[in-house]
Order: C-alpha cells, then sequence, then structure tokens
C-alpha cells in the first residue's frame, strides 16, 4: 500500500494538482487532500473562516504574492482509502514562475543585519524580533519530494509532517515542531515554544537554559496570556515550562488549554490575534513586524505561517509552518530564523540557524538513491 500511496503522490505533483497530504504529531497513518476544482481558493478575510472546511495554507504576512489559501476537501483519504477516483481529476499545467525572488544569505550579511537589529533593540524600538534567512541547495540527482516527506515522517514522528503543492505557489515540505492552536472534543490547545539551543544528545532533564532563552519563552506566555484576556478565557490551565526536543534543537515550552467555547464563532479574529506571535515575529508584535518587512531583503513567502486542518471531523489543528522548504526547479530554499534580544550574541545566532537548517538537510542528503 505504501508504494502505491507514494506513487500516487508523485502523480498529483507531476500533474500539478492541488493537494495536501500530512501526518500528525504522534500518528502513524498519513493523511491526503484533494480540490477537484484546479483553481487556488484564496481567503479574502478570516471573519467567516468558522464557517469553512479544509486544509488551510497562510503566509507569514499578507501581501499581494502570498496570500492565504483553503484546499477545499473535495476528496480526504489514508493510507487504506480507495484511490481510483483520484485519478480522473484533470491535472494543472498552470506555468510556473521561471524567475524566483529567493536566494541566499551569507554569514556575513546575516551577522551585519543582527548587529543592526540589536542596535534597535538598545535604542528601546522593540524588545525582540526574529531574524530569517534562506539557505539554498542544489537538487541532488536523488531528490524526490515524495521520499523526502515519507523520509521526514521516520526521521521526525513528534512533529507535523507536510508536502503541499499549490499550482503557481510551488511545493512545499516541512516538520514542524510548533502547534499554533488544536480544537477537538470542546477543548482548545496552544503553546509557547521559545528559546532554542543544540540538541547534543543529553537528556531533556539536564538541558539547562540561558536568560537569553528564558527571556525569549516568557515573552510568548505572556503574549498569549494578553490574548486569553482580550477574548475573557479566564479559567485555562498552563503547564510548567519544560525543555522539548525538536530535531537537532531543543526549545523551551509551555502548554495552555482552554474551553473552546470561549473562541465559539470567533476562530478567525482568535487566529489573527495569535498570529504571528512573538516566536516567528518579535515583541511589541506591531514594532517588530514593522521592522522585519522593512529590513529582512527576502520575502518568507509562507515560512513562518501556519497551515493545518480546519473544521474536519470537528477538528481544528494548526501549526505554525517551521522547519520548511521550497521546492524550486534547481534548487531547494530552506528557511530558518532566530529570535534576537538585546543579549544575542551574533555568532551564535548564526550557528543556531545552521543547527535549524540540519533538521531538514540531514534527511535530504541521506534520501535513497534513484
Amino acid at each position: 500500500m505504501k508504494f502505491r500511496y507514494k506513487k500516487l503522490l508523485s502523480s498529483l505533483i507531476s500533474e500539478n494538482k492541488i493537494f495536501v497530504s500530512f501526518r500528525l504529531p504522534g500518528d502513524n497513518s498519513y493523511q491526503t487532500i484533494i480540490q477537484k476544482k484546479q483553481k487556488i481558493n484564496f481567503i479574502d478575510s478570516f471573519n467567516n473562516i468558522d464557517n469553512e472546511k479544509g486544509f488551510i495554507f497562510s503566509p507569514f504576512h499578507e501581501n499581494i504574492e502570498n496570500k492565504t489559501v483553503l484546499i477545499k476537501p473535495d476528496i480526504v483519504f489514508n493510507n487504506d482509502s480507495i484511490i481510483n477516483e483520484i485519478e480522473k481529476i484533470p491535472g494543472n499545467f498552470v506555468k510556473e514562475k521561471t524567475f524566483e525572488n529567493l536566494f541566499s544569505i551569507s554569514k556575513e550579511e546575516y551577522l551585519k543585519q543582527c548587529r543592526k537589529m540589536i542596535d534597535e533593540i538598545k535604542k528601546g524600538s522593540f524588545q525582540k524580533a526574529i531574524l530569517s534567512r534562506i539557505k539554498l541547495i542544489e537538487k541532488k540527482t536523488n531528490y524526490d519530494s515524495v521520499n523526502l516527506f515519507f523520509a521526514l515522517t521516520i526521521k521526525y514522528p513528534d512533529a507535523f509532517i507536510y508536502l503541499v503543492n499549490l499550482p503557481g505557489l510551488g511545493t512545499w515540505l516541512g516538520a514542524s515542531p510548533e502547534t499554533l492552536l488544536n480544537i477537538s472534543n470542546g477543548r482548545a490547545k496552544t503553546i509557547a515554544l521559545a528559546g532554542t539551543q543544540k540538541n547534543t544528545g543529553q537528556a531533556e532533564k539536564d538541558v539547562v537554559w540561558e536568560k537569553k532563552e528564558i527571556e525569549e519563552q516568557n515573552y510568548v506566555s505572556d503574549y498569549i496570556r494578553n490574548i486569553f484576556g482580550k477574548f475573557n478565557i479566564i479559567d485555562f490551565q498552563q503547564s510548567k515550562t519544560s525543555t522539548k526536543s525538536a530535531g537537532n534543537v531543543f526549545h523551551l515550552q509551555t502548554d495552555f488549554e482552554f474551553n473552546s467555547e470561549k473562541i465559539k464563532n470567533k476562530l478567525g479574529k482568535f487566529i489573527q490575534e495569535l498570529h504571528p506571535t512573538p516566536a516567528v515575529c518579535g515583541t511589541p508584535r506591531e514594532s517588530s513586524l514593522k521592522y522585519i518587512l522593512k529590513n529582512e531583503n527576502h520575502n518568507r513567502e509562507y515560512y513562518s505561517g501556519f497551515l493545518g486542518t480546519l473544521n474536519l471531523n470537528n477538528t481544528t489543528s494548526l501549526f505554525v509552518n517551521l522547519r520548511c522548504l521550497k521546492v524550486l526547479p534547481e534548487k531547494l530554499a530552506l528557511f530558518v530564523g532566530g529570535g534576537i534580544t538585546q543579549d544575542s550574541i551574533p555568532e551564535k545566532e548564526w550557528e543556531e540557524t545552521c543547527h535549524k537548517a540540519k533538521t531538514l538537510l540531514s534527511v535530504i542528503e541521506n534520501l535513497p538513491i534513484k
């Protein structure tokens, strides 16, 4: 069955059909959603999102080129489904953009941007901001997006693994460690995930955190509690902050849970308040976002946006789009970033992005030869 499943996904990509295949954290099965109408469905407003169903793919920041997409759940199947009907869907031969405004950012440039951001923080413009970069790597002859998708599901059982294809917007893959929002059985859950250090094989309980990383995580926790106040969410549960392993790195994580009735018919507004969190943008949000959009010399596109199922089987499972890449005609564009504060050391921040890039690179480099 797995061979047939791989063959199906490969044909969906080759025929440029609108689809997403994913594996939820801790799950053993894959799910695939295919839209029959081969025209991308953009969401113009989050106001009525409570009534929508499907798979949502949203950028870091909405602009002319990058808008929120909703893949309609015309066909939803898992490993054991009959797939004959899928073969009847016509292919989509939208001409992809030949020009890609994506380029690798050198270490020298990243350090320069980092120092500039630290100076701005010390001036009091904001407390924290995320500095991202792109790493372009050549496609090897053995590269295959479907093989990478399945390899990621094996390597990272506790991550959200996805493969999405959108004509005109490209093919994206990722292994996200961060939940944005999960709603199921009357309960809503979100997490504060921030602070990063290299995973050298030690036990999670033995990881020691410095002031800078602890403050980063506190910014996100405070941000979430502030949003709860806006929605009159008082009776929430908050876990102790703990260390979480995420591939090649460790993070600090705090879990939050509350009654989902509090955001009934307000889902769109709640998501807009929640995203982008200080973990992918900064704090305060308005000033850090303004700085990022003005000073980062690349378009993040869908990196550090969010994605996942929306109101399917009475469940919403959204994740932050981290540890991801975009497939280009001859290269792969890996997106990585890190939180910058006044205590940041530029060289260490660069090293952090290198460790994060290895989450995908370590799997890409070991793909089987065709």
